[in-house]
């Protein structure tokens, strides 16, 4: 199974955008953009991939419905298992629930949200997810949270995150058990009994 890393040198599960080609044709922008992911994912040598995109204050279902079609669309096609979610509002709500994670990572665990669901003011705003995490970590307009959050992803408890994000994480939780579980399993099961 191939890994790619970041400019950090930290594995991440997401392929760059650069170099997707495009799919053409009818339908939303976000199903195409899983379409090509998983693709590149197949070119890559990647045994399965996550998509997620926030949601980002669109109707409810909106992103998450597009992403599922696209998801489906190569589903059985001989390609790389595909997990998609969308964070309520951005990502960063799911980097600030975890007061163990968000210390061990440097930021101030009193300044995280009880319910980061519930944050859902615009894009700068006190209320943003983002907002909130540049006050959690201590941070400006985002430069330095990627290292913040990858420290907290090392240590955040996904039970916690589970509870903490019923809407967002939870289903996508179930999503990446469901479907990439078992090429994880069946991996580990391989290395176990020495690569047959």
């Amino acid at each position: 199974m191939k890994e790619a890393a970041s400019d950090t040198g930290r594995p991440h599960a997401s392929p760059q955008a650069k170099g997707l080609r495009a799919v053409h044709g009818k339908g939303h922008k976000f199903k195409k953009k899983v379409i090509r992911a998983v693709r590149e994912a197949r070119r890559r040598g990647f045994a399965a991939l996550a998509v997620v995109v926030d949601r980002d204050r669109e109707p409810d279902s909106e992103r998450i419905d597009a992403l599922q079609a696209g998801r489906d669309s190569v589903k059985g096609s001989g390609l790389p298992p595909c997990a998609v979610g969308t964070p309520i509002e951005t990502f960063d709500a799911w980097m600030i629930c975890d007061a163990e994670a968000i210390a061990a990572a440097g930021g101030d665990p009193d300044k995280a949200p009880s319910a980061p669901e519930s944050l859902t003011g615009k894009k700068g705003s006190v209320e943003h997810p983002k907002t909130v995490a540049n006050r959690v970590f201590g941070t400006s307009g985002g430069t330095g949270l990627g290292e913040k959050y990858a420290d907290v992803a090392a240590k955040i408890d996904l039970r916690l995150l589970d509870r903490s994000c019923p809407q967002g994480f939870a289903p996508f939780a179930a999503e990446v058990r469901e479907r990439i579980g078992p090429v994880v399993k069946g991996a580990a099961d391989k290395q176990r009994g020495g690569g047959q």
